[in-house]
C-alpha cells in the first residue's frame, strides 16, 4: 500500500495543490503531529481536509513533548482531533528523546517507557490501531527496539543522504534496502511494518541539530529539500525503493 507523508509545514500547500495530491490516489497519509511546536485544532482540520479530498485515511505520527506523563499529553490532542472531526485509522507516538541518536554505551535520558508510551495512546485514541518504532531512522528502530504486544505495526524511515551527497552515493544506497528489509522483517516478527515518510532528502537529523535548508539549492548531504526529488533522479531512486520494500514485505511505504 503506498502513502503520502505531510509534514505539519506543508499540509496548508498540500491542500492548494490537492489536485496533482488526488490524482496519486495514495491510500493513506502519514500526518505529522509535534507536539514540542504545538501542533493542535489547525493541523488536525487540515489533515482531516486532505483527507476528505483525497479518501486517503490518516495515520498521525505524535512527537510528544517528552514528559514523564504522556496521557497528559495525548489526551488534549484526543480532544482536538474528536473536535476537528478527524478519525485517524492509527497513531504512532514517538518521544521527544529518541528523536535524537543515543549511541548503545550512553545511558537514555529520562523519559516514560515504551509500555507507559503506548498504553497511553492506545487509551486517547482507542479506535485507532496502535504503531510504534521510531520515526527516525532503521540504524534507531535497531538500537533501541519496541515491545511488539502492544502494536498493530512497526514503523521507520531512511533517507539517501545521510553519509553522502553525490548522485552515485545516493542512488547506490538502494542496494542497502533488502538487507534494512530483512532485518525490520526479523524486529517485527509477525506485526507488519511500514517504511516511511522516506525521501532522498531527511525529514529530520538524529545526528545533528536539524537537516541543511539548503538555501542555494544545491546536492549535498543531510538536505532537507534537495534538487533530485524534483527530477528524474529522484524518480528513479523512489521507483527503485518502492521495489525492494515491496518485494521485502513492507505493509506500506510512504
Amino acid at each position: 500500500m503506498i502513502g503520502v507523508g505531510v509534514p505539519a509545514r506543508e499540509a496548508a500547500h498540500a491542500l492548494e495543490a490537492g489536485d496533482l495530491l488526488t490524482r496519486l490516489g495514495p491510500r493513506w497519509l502519514v500526518c505529522e503531529i509535534d507536539l514540542r511546536l504545538d501542533h493542535g485544532r489547525v493541523e488536525l482540520e487540515r489533515y482531516r481536509a486532505l483527507a476528505e479530498l483525497t479518501g486517503a485515511e490518516i495515520t498521525l505520527e505524535i512527537i510528544t513533548r517528552g514528559s514523564l506523563d504522556p496521557m497528559a499529553e495525548l489526551a488534549p490532542l484526543a480532544k482536538a482531533a474528536t473536535e476537528a472531526g478527524l478519525i485517524p485509522a492509527a497513531v504512532s507516538v514517538f518521544r521527544a528523546q529518541e528523536m535524537k541518536s543515543v549511541q548503545p554505551d550512553v545511558p537514555w535520558p529520562a523519559m516514560p517507557t515504551f509500555e507507559e508510551t503506548y498504553a497511553a495512546a492506545s487509551q486517547a485514541f482507542p479506535d485507532a490501531r496502535p504503531g510504534g518504532g521510531m520515526a527516525t531512522y532503521f540504524t534507531e528502530l535497531n538500537r533501541k527496539r519496541p515491545p511488539l504486544d502492544r502494536l498493530d505495526l512497526v514503523t521507520f524511515t531512511t533517507s539517501g543522504l545521510v553519509h553522502a551527497g553525490d548522485d552515485r552515493s545516493a542512488t547506490e544506497g538502494l542496494e542497502a534496502l533488502p538487507f534494512i528489509a530483512k532485518s525490520v522483517a526479523a524486529i517485527a516478527g509477525s506485526k507488519p511494518w511500514n517504511a516511511g515518510p522516506s525521501a532522498l532528502g531527511m525529514r529530520g537529523n538524529p545526528y545533528g541539530a536539524a537537516p541543511a535548508d539548503n538555501p542555494q539549492n544545491i546536492r549535498q548531504a543531510m538536505n532537507r529539500m534537495d534538487p533530485r526529488q524534483r527530477g528524474l533522479l529522484g524518480a528513479a531512486f523512489y521507483l527503485g525503493y518502492f521495489a525492494h520494500m515491496a518485494r521485502g514485505g513492507a505493509a506500506s511505504v510512504t
